[in-house]
């Protein structure tokens, strides 16, 4: 799940049987979830076990650019990547509990005293190579943040270890997708893993048994196999209203948006539509507004903004999922 936004705890949070984000925080504190850049060039948090395979296949392109971006823009190449590969290495923490961003800009301006530091782009761009390329991932919690901590024992295995070629892994993923994501289409998984067409249309008859292709409105999706037998339940918890945090993969996971939402709602949501989300307010399963918490710790409000109609019926229901919101962060 798209993960530059600490929201994506909650989202997580949500989507478990106990909806506890103390579950979510002790994956994060075993390592058993951790964030990098496994597509798009985009934080995501995932399961450590599968970051790096997915790395691997939706990220080979955008290794090489980056490497020639950071070199270009900020003169961060080949030899300052492995002087910050070996100050990590000598750093207890980087074994450990791991480095806070605080630290790990010390530790660059140390190793890199020939850049200029000044330049925000040296840090985000070294630690995105670093990630990006396995040498270090953002893992743990300490009460507010993850650190950067070496990968090495944190993340599983590889594309080549896992899979026979890429078009066994990209069968995976895709069936991966539209279980979750279901239903949805090929443009969607397209356009969220950015694979290639071609890769795509290759793996397609690798998909796993329990997905199913739907013939719907001309077009087709692909859902899993138990969604019939699960809809009738489903639909009516999906009319509940719901607090949904900013970056939640209900926006995110598909190539347009408007299924959820008016142009207008979106206009609020995403504004001036340059990549920023705010948390949504949804009934009836569609995007109403959005929404925020104000107050100290302990005395927390709900404060909405809607653009289409709320019912009065739903302010009771959104009061109790504000107040059993899973927030990361008191």
């Amino acid at each position: 799940m798209q993960g530059q936004d600490l929201g994506v705890l909650s989202s997580v949070a949500l989507r478990t049987a106990s909806g506890s984000i103390d579950e979510v925080l002790d994956l994060l504190r075993e390592r058993r979830l951790v964030r990098g850049y496994p597509m798009r060039g985009t934080v995501f948090l995932g399961a450590a076990r599968d970051l790096r395979w997915i790395t691997e296949l939706c990220s080979t392109g955008i290794v090489a650019q980056g490497r020639a971006a950071a070199e270009k823009s900020y003169g961060v190449g080949a030899r300052e990547l492995d002087s910050l590969r070996e100050a990590l290495h000598a750093h207890p923490a980087a074994r450990g509990d791991g480095l806070t961003r605080a630290e790990y800009k010390e530790l660059a301006r140390k190793a890199l005293p020939h850049l200029d530091h000044s330049q925000t782009g040296v840090i985000y761009r070294s630690l995105f190579q670093l990630i990006i390329e396995h040498d270090v991932v953002y893992s743990g919690w300490d009460g507010r943040d993850q650190r950067v901590a070496l990968a090495e024992g944190i993340l599983g295995p590889g594309l080549e270890e896992l899979f026979e070629d890429r078009t066994a892994a990209t069968a995976e993923l895709m069936s991966r997708y539209f279980r979750t994501r279901g239903p949805a289409t090929l443009a969607d998984f397209r356009w969220w893993s950015k694979l290639k067409v071609s890769e795509i249309k290759k793996a397609l008859p690798l998909l796993a048994d329990d997905v199913d292709a739907v013939e719907r409105d001309g077009d087709t999706v692909y859902v899993d196999t138990l969604l019939a037998e699960r809809l009738p339940g489903m639909l009516k918890e999906a009319e509940r209203p719901r607090l949904l945090p900013a970056f939640d993969e209900f926006i995110l996971g598909y190539q347009d948006r408007l299924f959820a939402m008016t142009p207008k709602v979106h206009d609020v949501l995403v504004p001036r539509n340059r990549g920023v989300f705010r948390k949504a307010v949804v009934v009836g399963g569609t995007v109403r507004g959005a929404w925020t918490r104000s107050g100290s710790a302990g005395r927390r409000q709900l404060s909405m903004e809607a653009v289409a109609t709320i019912p009065k019926s739903a302010a009771v229901p959104l009061r109790k999922r504000f107040e059993a919101y899973p927030f990361a962060v008191a």
